[in-house]
């Protein structure tokens, strides 16, 4: 009977334990949250250039598309980038990071801080989230545990509303370069705000990188969940290389044809997102205009031909 009892009461505590992990609540604040734990799988939302989709696509122009050699998801931990180059059967990578919000990596788990809409950096230059990123860094090498939420949900207007809360170890906390790095691959990052066109020093700076880049070296591009910034930039690659033979509605119905997002789709106007996905689009649209009337390797940058044009 008494240890029946202590089972029951022990039950009880473990209940109340878990249940005390949990929060619903609107979130206004910035939380430190997990992006993907350490596990030897592909990101969300993987895609590759090279390995096209099973079912028909009889009717998509693939025309230029495997000479792209271009990948994309959302972030990876340390084991799923070891996975990815596996799957891609590559030992040499570029990765294009394009996350304006500050993450790194917990004993090789992808961390980031998620606030509001995911724009707690947006008035942050990009020397200012680099400074910002290295300290939140710094600061989790000082503790010997960490708080970290999973999002479960968030609102309609873009706020984190259900978490679940866990305690992780504290060993090492470093940079997606430093990361990268240890594997002997290239990286850039290119900071953009989640759900909105890249601003044109981040464009001028992409074009620059992409110019004279090898046509035989792989690019795996991610933000956080590997839709609207991914599809973005790999639709621009694309565009660079492509859009005077092929035109900008097959370039982005391919892409969505392989998993990425569909930025001809616009979500209700009454969304938060509206807006930036409508200008998304006008940008894309430009940047096609822009890629097809080159003609001196992209010398003319994006912002002297937008001040033309």
């Amino acid at each position: 009977m008494l240890l029946a009892k202590r089972i029951s009461l022990l039950l009880a505590l473990i209940i109340i334990s878990m249940a005390s992990a949990l929060v619903w609540a609107k979130i206004t604040k910035t939380l430190l949250v997990i992006d993907m734990q350490n596990k030897a799988a592909l990101p969300r939302n993987f895609r590759s250039s090279d390995i096209l989709p099973a079912f028909s696509t009889e009717n998509i122009n693939w025309l230029g598309f495997s000479d792209l050699h271009i990948a994309g998801g959302a972030q990876f931990s340390e084991e799923s980038l070891r996975t990815i180059l596996q799957t891609l059967k590559v030992t040499r990578l570029t990765i294009i990071d394009l996350r304006q919000e500050s993450h790194g990596f917990l004993d090789s788990n992808a961390i980031s801080w998620y606030g509001p809409q995911n724009a707690a950096n947006v008035k942050l230059t990009d020397e200012q989230v680099e400074k910002s990123e290295a300290a939140r860094l710094n600061l989790l090498n000082k503790h010997h545990k960490a708080r970290v939420y999973e999002i479960l949900s968030k609102t309609e207007d873009g706020m984190i509303d259900q978490t679940k809360m866990q305690i992780y170890p504290v060993q090492h906390a470093g940079s997606e370069r430093e990361l990268v790095e240890k594997y002997q691959l290239n990286y850039h990052r290119f900071y953009v705000q989640d759900f909105h066109a890249p601003v044109p020093n981040e464009v001028d700076r992409f074009v620059n990188l992409m110019k004279d880049f090898p046509k035989n070296e792989v690019i795996y591009f991610h933000c956080r969940a590997g839709v609207g910034r991914t599809t973005t930039f790999m639709v621009m690659y694309d565009m660079m290389r492509n859009a005077k033979q092929v035109s900008f509605d097959d370039i982005l119905t391919r892409h969505a044809a392989i998993g990425g997002k569909d930025i001809n789709e616009l979500p209700d106007e009454g969304s938060f997102k509206y807006k930036a996905a409508e200008e998304r689009l006008e940008f894309l649209k430009r940047f096609y205009e822009y890629s097809r009337s080159n003609d001196d390797n992209f010398k003319t940058t994006w912002a002297t031909w937008g001040a033309n044009n």
